[in-house]
């Protein structure tokens, strides 16, 4: 919420994180703890384009697994 407040957006990328599991040098540069295997990634950046709304779900039509 803060990032968005801030006019940033945010989008998660699962894929990227099992191969940088394996670079440890990767892990280290970025500050992850020893021990630690990212699950996915969290990117910010200010977006190209705006949109005027967002989909609408409900909370119902979450799933978690």
């Amino acid at each position: 919420l803060a990032a968005e407040a801030e006019g940033l957006a945010t989008t998660m990328i699962g894929c990227a994180a099992p191969p940088l599991a394996h670079r440890r040098d990767a892990l280290r540069r970025h500050g992850v703890p020893a021990g630690a295997l990212p699950k996915i990634l969290l990117i910010f950046g200010y977006p190209d384009v705006h949109y005027l709304r967002a989909i609408e779900r409900p909370f119902s039509s979450v799933a978690v697994h």
